[in-house]
């Protein structure tokens, strides 16, 4: 076997690895789905049969609900524009009021799991990445779609319009989602920071599940935008040890002013 062939085959490895991470990472969260049918026939049927350890999934389909409704919505005050140098291109209203949206998004997540310490801060991490998922079935290449909600289309269509869409300033104008499915990966990989205590172990684990999607999901190859989005939420893990208040937007807006990641360079 020659050294050529060598490195393919263990290339290949390497990538049915980080498939095999992926489909495994994504059965982890069919409770959540069952959860979400039984609370989908009766809430309080829901919240008896919800153990202690898992009734942040009552949270996730609250936070769901306030982002389907006009809660979260708001105009961006005048006075907001001069918190940005005016020399700075890209920074309007728009990328300033959805920033800010997903600060509210935030917000309401802390208020929903008591997020006054480290617990309870994953918490609401955790139900911002579930509560912002912007596919409803993961369709893999041999056939096979893989739920990710229960929700009616209505239900998940209004939810997936009202989430924010321009986050960067180089948010995507042709797309009509922008970067909504960014918010996902942003608080996934804050959420796996903060409990693993390492933005390193987070990073690997993000760039296993990119690489596992190329080849294995329909349509999708790999995104270093996807990539951004995890180390940003990271850094705002990072930044969350050190300030327990501190919003997604100090690191978001951090990024369109600078375009560089902080705490990880």
């Amino acid at each position: 076997m020659n050294i050529t062939h060598m490195l393919e085959h263990s290339e290949n490895r390497t990538v049915w690895a980080a498939q095999i991470f992926f489909l495994v990472s994504i059965f982890f969260l069919q409770p959540f789905f069952f959860h979400e049918f039984i609370r989908a026939q009766t809430l309080p049927l829901a919240k008896i049969l919800t153990p202690p350890e898992f009734h942040f999934l009552n949270h996730v389909a609250d936070l769901r609900t306030f982002i389907r409704s006009d809660a979260p919505t708001f105009h961006l005050p005048p006075a907001a524009r001069h918190r940005l140098p005016n020399a700075v291109s890209g920074c309007n209203d728009t990328l300033l009021r959805d920033v800010l949206l997903v600060d509210a998004i935030y917000c309401k997540s802390r208020t929903l799991s008591d997020g006054k310490n480290k617990n309870g801060l994953a918490e609401a991490l955790l139900s911002c990445a579930l509560a912002c998922m912007t596919h409803k079935t993961i369709p893999l290449t041999f056939g096979v779609k893989i739920p990710l909600t229960l929700e009616s289309d209505s239900l998940h269509r209004t939810r997936v319009r009202q989430l924010p869409k321009r986050l960067f300033t180089d948010t995507p104008t042709h797309e009509p989602l922008g970067d909504a499915d960014k918010l996902q990966h942003f608080f996934g990989s804050a959420y796996l920071t903060l409990i693993l205590n390492s933005g390193t172990l987070a990073d690997g684990i993000g760039t296993l599940i990119e690489r596992g999607e190329t080849g294995l999901v329909e349509g999708e190859d790999y995104d270093p935008r996807d990539v951004r989005a995890n180390r940003l939420g990271q850094a705002f893990a990072l930044l969350l040890e050190e300030c327990p208040d501190a919003l997604p937007s100090s690191v978001l807006m951090w990024w369109n002013l600078t375009e560089s990641i902080p705490f990880l360079q």
